[in-house]
């Protein structure tokens, strides 16, 4: 019988724990969030450099907007010039939050974003709700989330 409840246990677990989920972003290019801003952190320089000029590296940067109550995350990739000058915005992409809402079955508003920290140059954490989610790969369209 304990094996038995021990499979079930470790089955649920692994339904709601460590699984990867792919999420949808959105081009945000055209949108003016900036007086909405909550939360700003720019993470590291990307490791590799900008193939049609030596001297630009490119960075992320996470964006919290909050409107009333409601959160958005939005990511931004930005580039720089030699000694970080001469910053440029790439691109602009919000995360789908109501799909990380339904995926991993969180049941209040979608508010409560808080950032943790930078993991690479192209990965972060953060705490929505009351749990800690890994966000990886954010350099494409969908991007990685795992609930920690």
């Amino acid at each position: 019988m304990r094996i038995i409840l021990t499979f079930f246990c470790l089955i649920i677990f692994l339904q709601v724990f460590g699984q990867v989920k792919k999420i949808k972003t959105s081009d945000y290019t055209e949108k003016q969030y900036y007086t909405d801003i909550t939360f700003l952190s720019e993470g590291e320089f990307s490791p590799k450099i900008a193939a049609n000029n030596v001297d630009r590296q490119t960075a992320f940067r996470v964006i919290i907007t909050t409107s009333e109550i409601y959160n958005t995350l939005i990511f931004e990739k930005v580039s720089y010039g030699s000694e970080g000058g001469n910053k440029q915005i790439l691109t602009k992409r919000k995360v789908d939050l109501e799909q990380i809402w339904t995926e991993f079955k969180l049941t209040r508003e979608i508010t409560s974003l808080e950032f943790i920290k930078w993991l690479t140059w192209d990965s972060f954490e953060i705490k929505i709700l009351d749990s800690n989610y890994i966000f990886k790969d954010i350099s494409s369209g969908t991007i990685n989330v795992t609930k920690k």
